[in-house]
C-alpha cells in the first residue's frame, strides 16, 4: 500500500515537474519566435521610412531644378521682350522721320569744307556735352508703376548679366556709369527679384533693367569687361 502511494505520489511529482520544464521551454520557444517577428517588422517599417526619405529628397531636388528652369525662362522671354519693343521702337522712329529731299541733300553736298568741318566740329561737341550730362545726371530708382509715366522721356532696354556686363538690346556691352550707374544695380530685389527700373530726369531717359543669371560671356564668347570701364 505505501508502494502504491509512492508510486502515484512519484508520478504526479514527475508529471507536475516535466510540466513546468515543458512550460518554460516552450515560452522561452514562443518569446524568442515573438521577438524575431517584431524585429523583422522593425527592420521593414525602417526600411520603408528610408525609401520614403529618398524619393521625398528626389522630388523636392525635382522642384528646385524645376523652379530654376521655370525662372531662366521667365528671364529669358523678358529679355526677348525687351528686344523686340527697343525694335519696334526703333522702327517706329524712323518712320516718323521726314522724307529726304535729295535735291537739297546733293546742293548742299557741293558746299564748302570749311562749312562740312564746322558742322562736324558741332557734332561732337554735342557728343562730348551728352556724355558728360550722362556721367552727372539724377538718377532715381522707380518703382514699375512709375516706368514710362512720362511720355516725353525716351526709354531703353538693357541686361544686367551675371559677370558684371551691362548690355544694350543688341547685347552689345555698354558702360554703367554713363547709363544707370553702379548704385542703381545695388536695389535688385527692391520691387523685383529680376527686374530694375531707373529713370534720370537730366536727360529725360527710362532705363528698365532685366537681371539675367546667366554669364554675358557663355553668350557672346566675349571676354569684354567694357561696362567696368571708365571714359
Amino acid at each position: 500500500m505505501k508502494n502504491t502511494f509512492k508510486i502515484i505520489a512519484s508520478f504526479f511529482v514527475g508529471g507536475a515537474i516535466g510540466g513546468g520544464v515543458s512550460y518554460f521551454l516552450l515560452k522561452k520557444k514562443f518569446d524568442a519566435r515573438i521577438d524575431a517577428e517584431v524585429q523583422s517588422i522593425k527592420d521593414l517599417y525602417s526600411s520603408k521610412l528610408e525609401e520614403n526619405k529618398e524619393v521625398k529628397t528626389c522630388e523636392n531636388l525635382n522642384e528646385i531644378e524645376n523652379s530654376k528652369n521655370e525662372n531662366n525662362k521667365k528671364s529669358e522671354e523678358k529679355i526677348s521682350e525687351n528686344k523686340s519693343k527697343a525694335l519696334k521702337s526703333s522702327i517706329e522712329k524712323q518712320e516718323k522721320q521726314p522724307p529726304v529731299d535729295y535735291a537739297n541733300y546733293y546742293a548742299g553736298a557741293k558746299g564748302s569744307d570749311a562749312e562740312a568741318k564746322k558742322d562736324n566740329n558741332v557734332v561732337q561737341e554735342v557728343v562730348v556735352s551728352e556724355k558728360k550730362n550722362t556721367k552727372k545726371s539724377n538718377r532715381v530708382v522707380i518703382s514699375p508703376d512709375e516706368f514710362e509715366d512720362d511720355d516725353s522721356y525716351e526709354t531703353i532696354y538693357l541686361t544686367y548679366y551675371a559677370d558684371g556686363i551691362l548690355a544694350d538690346e543688341m547685347d552689345k556691352p555698354v558702360k554703367i556709369e554713363n547709363t544707370v550707374g553702379k548704385e542703381a544695380l545695388k536695389h535688385f530685389g527692391e520691387y523685383e527679384d529680376d527686374m530694375l527700373h531707373v529713370r534720370d530726369d537730366k536727360v529725360k531717359i527710362y532705363y528698365e533693367v532685366a537681371k539675367d543669371n546667366r554669364k554675358f560671356s557663355d553668350i557672346s564668347g566675349d571676354d569684354s569687361d567694357d561696362s567696368d570701364e571708365e571714359d
